[in-house]
C-alpha cells in the first residue's frame, strides 16, 4: 500500500514551538522539483532530542499516483 507515504523530519529547536499535529506542510523533493506536495504533521516526538536539539516529526503525504516510493 503506497497511497500515503510517511515522512520523518527533524525540526530545529527554535522552530519546534510552531509545529504540532495538523500543521500544514509544503514539501519539495529533489526528484520531483516541479511539484510541491502538500501534507500535514501527523505526529511529533514527546520531547527534543538531547544530542542535536531537534524535534522529530512525522508527516503523511498523499501518494495516489505512486510517485513516491516508501
Amino acid at each position: 500500500r503506497v497511497d500515503r507515504v510517511r515522512l520523518s523530519l527533524y525540526i530545529p529547536e527554535v522552530e519546534a514551538r510552531f509545529v504540532r499535529p495538523g500543521t500544514p506542510l509544503n514539501i519539495t523533493i529533489t526528484s520531483l522539483p516541479d511539484r510541491t506536495l502538500k501534507g500535514s504533521v501527523a505526529r511529533t516526538a514527546a520531547s527534543l532530542d538531547n544530542k542535536n536539539r531537534t524535534l522529530l516529526i512525522e508527516a503523511d503525504l498523499p501518494n495516489a499516483k505512486g510517485d513516491l516510493l516508501p
